[in-house]
Formats: C-alpha cells, sequence, structure tokens
C-alpha cells in the first residue's frame, strides 16, 4: 500500500502536482483493492512560482516544518514529509505525534527539528516498521527539502 499509493498520487516521472497533508484520510481503496489518494482539492499543480497552501489547521501534524514556519511554499519534497508521516500512521494506525494532544506543541517541536519517536510496539513492527522502513520515514523527515528523498529514490527503496 505504501507503494501504491505514492504511484497513484502523481508522483509518476513527468507529473507535478503537490498534493498536500497527505494522510490516511485522504487514501481510500477502490474496487480492485488498490489504494488511491482522494481529495484533490487540497492539491495543487506545481509551478515555477511558490503556491500557497490553504489552512486547514486540523492536518498540521502532516505539514513540513517549513510550511508550519509559515514560508508557505508547497512544494514536492514538503509532500515527501507529509508521505513520512503518512507511513508512520499506516503502521501505528494512530496520527502523528499522537502522544502529544496539543497542536501549537507539535508545531514548535517539528520547527525545532524534533519527530515523533520511533514506535517499538511488536505489533506495529510486526506490520512491517523495520530498520529500513524506519531510516526512510526519517529520510523523508529531513530538515531540509533538499535533503529529503525523491519519490524515484523512495520507490527504489521499498521491496
Amino acid at each position: 500500500m505504501v507503494t501504491s499509493a505514492s504511484l497513484r498520487g502523481g508522483y509518476h516521472p513527468g507529473y507535478r502536482i503537490v498534493v498536500v497533508m497527505l494522510r490516511i484520510l485522504y487514501i481510500v481503496i477502490d474496487d480492485a483493492g488498490n489504494p488511491l489518494i482522494s481529495d484533490f482539492g487540497l492539491s495543487r499543480l506545481a509551478e515555477t512560482v511558490s503556491t500557497r497552501t490553504p489552512g486547514a489547521d486540523n492536518s498540521l501534524r502532516w505539514l513540513a516544518p517549513e510550511l508550519l514556519r509559515g514560508d508557505n511554499l508547497l512544494t514536492l519534497s514538503s509532500d515527501i514529509y507529509s508521505y513520512g508521516m503518512t507511513v508512520l500512521e499506516l503502521f501505528t494506525h494512530e496520527r502523528p505525534w499522537s502522544s502529544i494532544p496539543q497542536s501549537v506543541v507539535v508545531i514548535i517541536q517539528a520547527i525545532q527539528g524534533l519527530r515523533p519517536p520511533r514506535p517499538m510496539q511488536s505489533q506495529i513492527l510486526e506490520r512491517g516498521l523495520d530498520v529500513n522502513c524506519w531510516a526512510l520515514v526519517e529520510h523523508c523527515w529531513a530538515q531540509s527539502p533538499e535533503e529529503r528523498p525523491t519519490i524515484q529514490e523512495i520507490l527504489s527503496s521499498l521491496p
């Protein structure tokens, strides 16, 4: 599902779509069992000119630090950060930063470079959140957008 959802999210080479706030809530399963990204009302075509993010207070936990700082630049790299949060959500069945109820605390921590801790519960590890997958998630969460992997790098690292 991690691979399929990313491929169906407009990340094919040649496409330039910024999804904005990718999260489990926006992934649906079609009749053939394929995961699809829904709610493209939140997506924006990537342009050479910066695009502004829509207000969405309920999705702050998935947003990249540069968006939380108020830079408001939507990029494919900011989607990669959200993708990492969505992978965490997929394995844990909880929203990112679930142990922190206040969104303002999450914002401060993300801007400071902190990230959710690695879950070590046996059922989460059994779902496949192994060392390699966790390393990929952490790579997606790089503080600097330039240090995050491309979708092609993500796909080549998945089994």
